[in-house]
């Protein structure tokens, strides 16, 4: 291999390693408990391809976060659909909403009313269809039965992100979350969603938590000293969590000492 050929060779490496690289930051403030259980310093912080981990737990996931683009199918007019038909009859009403949907998602801009409600006045049960206002009308059916409706609006479709608006997302929320460790807050956070934080640099409101699950009391005895901080409103799944998975934890301890003498010294 010639001098040249190497040199390239290295410079689409670097390249290409420039493209696939992520954002990672070391933390060693702030508290997080993962279902229950406290999540030892430090705290790896990173974003990469349009996720956010704290260590190995998924914060925040851009696949399930962003709009994707939606498509909507043509539906078939069912054999139940004639001139004596009624919307209140449930194969009718949903075969009016799913076509609606579909008639809203490939209107021309600026047509979508236009375009339901020529749907509309066309069903073989319907007499009149008034739009007395923005997105909604009054439809007749042809026993003389009125029935005021919504029609699809613009925000039933939630359009695709350009590239640039997720990078900004994902930037703003990676930024938020380093931010937030590094001036102490606390995090509580499950697999299944839940979620609870609130500032505390000095650790006083973990040394509270801890300190209610003391492993001498019930369950009983542990919710109602939860729920007696203030910091938990209900005992909902965090607190659930917290009952069934904490455990005491060496390092927790030693950094809550750790800021109480500090705070003892100044």
């Amino acid at each position: 291999m010639d001098l040249l050929s190497f040199k390239m060779k290295t410079f689409m490496l670097l390249i290409v390693l420039t493209c696939f690289s992520l954002h990672s930051e070391e933390i060693n403030s702030g508290f997080i408990f993962i279902d229950g259980v406290y999540e030892k310093t430090p705290y790896n912080v990173t974003l990469k391809d349009k996720k956010i981990y704290i260590n190995n737990f998924l914060y925040f996931d851009g696949d399930k976060q962003f709009p994707q683009e939606q498509i909507i199918q043509n539906c078939i007019a069912p054999d139940e659909l004639s001139s004596s038909s009624t919307i209140e009859d449930s194969v009718i009403e949903k075969y009016v909403w799913d076509k609606l949907s579909y008639v809203a998602s490939i209107a021309e801009p600026g047509k979508m009313i236009e375009d339901q409600i020529e749907f509309l006045r066309g069903l073989p049960f319907v007499a009149n269809v008034d739009n007395y206002s923005s997105y909604k009308i009054k439809l007749t059916d042809n026993s003389g039965v009125v029935l005021k409706m919504g029609l699809i609006t613009p925000r039933s479709f939630r359009q695709p992100y350009t590239e640039e608006e997720e990078n900004e997302i994902l930037n703003r929320n990676y930024s938020g979350l380093k931010e937030a460790l590094l001036g102490g807050s606390c995090r509580f956070l499950s697999k299944g969603g839940s979620a609870l934080s609130f500032r505390d640099p000095k650790g006083e409101m973990v040394s509270i938590i801890v300190s209610a699950l003391d492993t001498t009391l019930t369950n009983e005895e542990k919710t109602q000293k939860l729920l007696e901080s203030k910091i938990f409103s209900t005992p909902g799944v965090i607190v659930k969590d917290l009952l069934n998975n904490f455990v005491p934890n060496e390092q927790l301890q030693q950094r809550l000492d750790v800021l109480k003498n500090s705070q003892n010294n100044e």
